[in-house]
């Protein structure tokens, strides 16, 4: 009986350690924003923001990390008068 039991433990971890082996994981989606120096970059829509879900290509793209990033940004745009999204 004891054999029985031992077994069955056995059995019990290996269909364990086989499920979890074989699960999906999840993963984040990429990142929105990737650029090239040759192309320029691509504004991917992996979060669903906007309603087409097609890929935007623009020229050049800037993540501000601070306040004063984002005014030089700002001003950079406003001096060469060109297009942005904020």
């Amino acid at each position: 009986m004891h054999s029985f039991w031992w077994l069955l433990g056995v059995l019990h971890h290996v269909i364990w350690v086989a499920t979890m082996l074989l699960t999906v994981q999840a993963m984040p989606p990429p990142p929105p924003i990737r650029c090239d120096a040759s192309t320029g970059c691509n504004l991917s829509n992996s979060y669903g923001i906007w309603g087409d879900r097609k890929d935007c290509h623009v020229p050049s793209a800037a993540q501000p990390q601070t306040e004063e990033d984002l005014r030089l940004a700002v001003a950079s745009q406003a001096k060469t008068r060109s297009r942005s999204k904020w």
